[in-house]
């Protein structure tokens, strides 16, 4: 959805999204109205139905956890030469307005800046009222139990399977607290932040590891739908990684085997990556000389780690002299817990570190 937002933080059971739409400098002529010709027509895209009807504009949308109250009035309005539709939408985060691009046969809902655009189809005649109805309910349920959670402060994260992976719990005065614990990142215990702002996002940024270079980690909160990402840049990506959030707090034993398990599956993760990386590295290395400090282009195939090499006297099958290739995480830190050695063709010997 398009979304022109500012938001209001007071109390968390006070929270707003007011949007502002058509605000233009002073002097300038309003955007012409539009009207939309008389008919009735169905929508439906990518987990949203609906309808529109031409009697005057009335929509009706009901979309994963966010919905208008039923049928409510749009406006529709011309920009240049294209016509655009604005209808109040709610969800269990507040309220807002939707604007969506009104063409022939579709409409189309800009992103949010988590996703794509939304298209939906327009086909002549009424949306099956039954659907619509169920769809509608079902909306609805989604959103109070958000709201609930909202009310409450707490939520959990999910990643696509519905593993819990971390949590956050709002504070008035936009503070949250905020921890994630996976196979991929984990924060040092929770941690409490201030919550950044970008039009319908919100931001939350926090310590997190693996950190290389002093990064921290990024999360993108939508407050209409509560759709959450894995920031993997500075700007939106489809590549960013997807997580859900579910109304309810995480207890100290859930806590506990969610961190547990994110250690042994990065672990297991990490000890692939190695296996893979060290038989080249090695071959490299002693191609060099065996170096106690290789090449930064030695060392850049294992960031976060210190690649060193020894000659060492005996070290060989047939205890000949062979260059033995260190690895050592530096700092040791999640995804980076593991340290080995290895010699050219031979096994590869690992040891954990920081646990």
């Amino acid at each position: 959805m398009s979304l022109y937002s500012a938001a209001r933080w007071g109390r968390k059971r006070d929270f707003v999204v007011v949007v502002l739409l058509g605000l233009g400098c002073g002097g300038e002529d309003p955007a012409p109205a539009a009207r939309l010709s008389e008919g009735v027509w169905a929508l439906e895209g990518e987990g949203v139905v609906g309808e529109l009807r031409g009697d005057g504009c009335t929509i009706t949308l009901a979309g994963p956890g966010w919905s208008t109250a039923g049928a409510v009035r749009c406006e529709l309005v011309v920009e240049g030469a294209e016509t655009w539709l604005y209808a109040p939408v709610v969800s269990g985060f507040g309220e807002a307005v939707a604007a969506a691009r009104l063409e022939d046969d579709r409409l189309i809902l800009p992103s949010a800046g988590l996703t794509g655009a939304l298209s939906l189809t327009r086909a002549p005649g009424p949306a099956d009222a039954a659907r619509l109805t169920a769809a509608l309910k079902g909306s609805q349920a989604a959103q109070a139990e958000t709201a609930l959670a909202w009310a409450r402060g707490g939520f959990r994260l999910h990643d696509g399977a519905g593993q819990l992976v971390g949590a956050l719990a709002f504070e008035p005065d936009g503070i949250v607290n905020v921890e994630v614990y996976d196979s991929l990142w984990m924060s040092p215990g929770p941690q409490r932040v201030r919550l950044g702002e970008d039009g319908p996002l919100l931001l939350l940024t926090f310590a997190v590891e693996p950190s290389v270079e002093g990064e921290e980690g990024l999360m993108r909160v939508n407050r209409l739908n509560g759709a959450v990402t894995v920031a993997t840049g500075p700007k939106v990506s489809p590549g960013d990684r997807r997580l859900n959030l579910v109304g309810g707090d995480v207890s100290p034993e859930e806590r506990e085997a969610a961190r547990a398990r994110a250690v042994e599956a990065s672990l297991r993760q990490e000890e692939q990556a190695l296996h893979a990386l060290l038989p080249e590295i090695v071959g490299f290395v002693g191609a060099l000389g065996c170096p106690a400090m290789p090449p930064p282009s030695v060392r850049l195939w294992l960031p976060g780690y210190i690649i060193a090499g020894e000659l060492v006297e005996g070290a060989g099958r047939d205890g000949e002299t062979e260059c033995v290739v260190s690895v050592e995480p530096s700092p040791p830190q999640h995804q980076r817990r593991l340290s080995a050695r290895a010699i050219d063709g031979g096994p590869i010997e690992l040891l954990r570190r920081g646990l």
